[in-house]
């Protein structure tokens, strides 16, 4: 899931190196726990996520963590090492879906 364009990284890397390095982990907290209470109100009030604002909110947490996600990623220098457990737990999960007898092919 290649979200980001190559411009986009830029000013990421950019915003990484004029930082304090606490800054984007403090950010990371705050927007995580804005997608979860985006989620948890979907489930207190019932919806079932196919309304309007409950898709645009969700939708405007999920682009908020996943740019964070990315920034933690340039800070720790680990895309690799994350990818490589995102290929690991995938892979994962196959096996655990072929387990309950579902086919992964269709």
């Amino acid at each position: 899931m290649n979200i980001l364009t190559d411009y986009d990284v830029k000013i990421l890397e950019k915003n990484i190196a004029k930082g304090d390095g606490k800054t984007p982990i403090v950010l990371a907290i705050e927007e995580l726990a804005e997608l979860q209470q985006q989620l948890t109100k979907v489930l207190r009030e019932n919806i079932d996520g196919d309304t309007r604002a409950s898709r645009e909110g969700i939708a405007e947490e999920m682009a908020d963590v996943i740019i964070m996600l990315h920034q933690l990623q340039m800070l720790f220098h680990n895309e690799k090492a994350v990818g490589v457990y995102i290929d690991y737990k995938i892979e994962r999960l196959k096996l655990r879906l072929q387990e309950r007898g579902v086919n992964i092919n269709d």
